[in-house]
């Protein structure tokens, strides 16, 4: 099993189970009805620790509205597709109701903000004209990664730092 990818490690399971049954050791497979899902994800996603997201704070990046986005996504967990859509109507009195849907209340998520992500709101407030529409005037996905991955290399952090990073480093720095 060592070194193979976790689709490999299920398939050579149910190599093994298949052939237990045909040897007989079992009269019938007893996983022939248990459908498994599993992770085709083979690397680990890259997070930042505490003095590389301090690093990152104190290099300059050239979009201001992608750093606001990704550090305020930083102190949240909120995704891309969350943080673009993000509007003003979202948040009120510290309290962000998101539009991710609870599967077990039904209801919307609802997040207490950090000092900090309230501090990158009350920063958005001020340059924005009339605080109705979006939070942050975001470029598309592509544009908002070429200018987080040129600014993690301006930082001098040598990994593979995504959106998505943003919301795992918020899960393990919490």
């Amino acid at each position: 099993f060592t070194g193979e990818t976790p689709g490999g490690y299920y398939a050579r399971f149910k190599w093994v189970v298949n052939a237990a049954t045909s040897d007989g050791y079992f009269q019938r497979n007893p996983t022939e009805n248990i459908f498994a899902k599993f992770n085709p994800s083979v690397s680990l996603k890259e997070n930042l620790e505490v003095t590389e997201y301090l690093i990152l704070l104190n290099t300059p990046c050239f979009n201001e509205e992608v750093k606001a986005a990704f550090v305020f996504c930083c102190y949240t967990g909120l995704r891309w597709v969350d943080v673009k859509k993000l509007e003003w109507k979202d948040v009120k009195d510290g309290i962000l109701t998101t539009r991710i849907i609870q599967a077990k209340t039904g209801k919307p998520v609802t997040l207490t903000l950090h000092p900090i992500a309230q501090s990158i709101l009350n920063r958005q407030k001020q340059k924005a004209m009339d605080c109705q529409g979006k939070i942050f005037v975001l470029p598309s996905a592509d544009g908002a990664n070429k200018v987080l991955s040129q600014w993690i290399k301006n930082a001098g952090i040598n990994k593979h730092i995504t959106w998505s990073c943003a919301r795992l480093s918020f899960s393990i720095l919490l």
